[in-house]
C-alpha cells in the first residue's frame, strides 16, 4: 500500500502469505501490523531475537538493556507501533505462533537516523512516488 506521508496510521490488515517457488503452496504466513494488546509477545519476540549476540547489531541494543525496560515501555513502543504513522511493527504469524517481526520507522529530511546520520532529502517521505518508475539506464 502506497500512502502520502503524512495522512495518518496505516490500518491493521492481514496479508496472507504468497506461494513459495511458483508452485502454488502457501506458506501459510500471514502478515500484518501488531495491536497495542499485543505488547508482551512483542517483547518476548524482540528479547528472543536479542538472545543472539550479533543482534544488538541490528537492534542497536543490547539483550540486557532490553530486558530490563519496565512493561510500560513496551506497552508504549507497542501501542505507538500499531497506530502511528511513524512507525509499523509488523509480525508474521503462522496459526497462533509469532515467526517474524519487522518494525519500520519514517523519517522525513530534517531528521537524523539510529546512526545519527542526517537524512537527505531524496531518502525522506517527501521524496516517494506513487508512479511506477521508468526504463532502467541504456543498454
Amino acid at each position: 500500500m502506497t500512502r502520502p506521508a503524512g495522512t495518518g496510521p496505516v490500518p491493521r490488515q492481514d496479508v496472507p502469505g504468497r506461494p513459495l517457488g511458483g508452485g502454488g503452496r502457501s506458506t501459510g504466513v500471514v502478515v500484518r501490523r501488531v495491536a497495542a494488546d499485543e505488547w508482551a509477545r512483542a517483547r518476548d519476540l524482540r528479547l528472543e531475537a536479542l538472545q543472539d549476540p550479533e543482534a544488538v547489531r541490528a537492534f542497536l541494543t543490547s539483550y540486557a538493556q532490553a530486558s530490563a525496560q519496565p512493561d510500560s515501555v513496551w506497552q508504549e513502543r507497542t501501542a505507538l507501533a500499531a497506530r502511528g504513522d511513524q512507525a509499523a511493527q509488523l509480525v508474521a504469524t503462522a496459526g497462533d505462533e509469532w515467526v517474524g517481526t519487522v518494525t519500520v520507522v519514517v523519517q522525513g529530511p530534517s531528521a537524523t537516523d539510529v546512526l545519527g546520520r542526517p537524512v537527505s532529502e531524496a531518502h525522506g517521505p517527501s521524496s516517494r512516488s506513487t508512479s511506477a518508475p521508468g526504463p532502467g539506464p541504456p543498454a
